[in-house]
């Protein structure tokens, strides 16, 4: 693929997934405001915007084989930890954006994690994964190793009885 089109289809897969990530978001909105027609269609037009992703994620032809794959998102993590997100902080910080430094930490937090989880899975069998559960705190995104007991969550303290099991 030309470099011009690859960078609009670059482009083109990140909106659709905004788009698809937005809609997700207005359809839980709307499911507490009652509006359980409305979310239904933000729910279907969520779907939609994840097919055209998925095919401009293929155009792309950036997945490979599950090894490669985990690599790669571990890549991804440790930018978001060691770069993405420190920078973030340092422009907020500046600017004295209180909400948005507490958000930050706590994406920088679960990141932390997330690579944790996805170093382990490098050295472990796919049978050990498999008995392995996972949590994930619906505060912060924090991930939680299913063997650990925990009373709440240590980056927000979100009790451990709303984590979403896996």
């Amino acid at each position: 693929m030309k470099k011009m089109t690859r960078e609009y289809i670059v482009n083109a897969f990140q909106r659709e997934c905004e788009n698809h990530f937005r809609s997700l978001l207005f359809a839980e909105k709307a499911e507490a405001e009652g509006k359980t027609g409305l979310a239904r269609i933000f729910k279907a037009v969520a779907f939609a915007e994840r097919i055209h992703a998925r095919i401009f994620f293929e155009l792309l032809d950036v997945s490979c084989g599950s090894d490669k794959n985990l690599m790669k998102a571990l890549e991804v993590e440790n930018f978001d930890i060691e770069e993405h997100y420190p920078a973030c902080d340092a422009v907020a910080k500046l600017q004295g954006e209180r909400r948005a430094i507490e958000s930050i930490h706590r994406a920088i937090e679960a990141e932390k994690t997330h690579a944790l989880l996805y170093g382990e899975a490098k050295e472990l069998t796919d049978e050990s994964l498999r008995q392995r559960a996972v949590s994930i705190c619906p505060g912060c995104g924090s991930l939680i190793n299913g063997d650990e007991e925990v009373k709440e969550c240590f980056v927000c303290f979100t009790p451990a009885d709303r984590f979403v099991k896996f």
